[in-house]
């Protein structure tokens, strides 16, 4: 299977300002496989509401299926150079 199997239920996005850093949502992931395909999606939804142009790194878990998803986010971003970086 290619997901994460975990107890943790939600994806929390947080944006860092010039000002502060700050909690943008939390994704509600219950009953969800928790593929590259779906954080992704979640990803690059997050990226277009707070504007690619704006995008400066992306962090996220070290699993491997973060990493797959940050591929195809780097892919779909690659015009305006966006730097993924995954840290555990």
């Amino acid at each position: 299977m290619d997901g994460v199997t975990c107890k943790e239920d939600l994806f929390n996005f947080m944006v860092v300002t010039k000002s502060a850093p700050m909690f943008l949502k939390a994704i509600d992931c219950s009953n969800e496989i928790k593929d590259k395909d779906f954080i992704a999606k979640h990803m690059r939804e997050v990226i277009m509401e707070v504007g690619p142009s704006n995008i400066v790194q992306i962090v996220t878990d070290n699993a491997a299926v973060c990493k797959a998803a940050c591929l195809i986010i780097e892919s779909f971003l690659l015009s305006i150079g966006l730097h993924v970086l995954s840290i555990h």
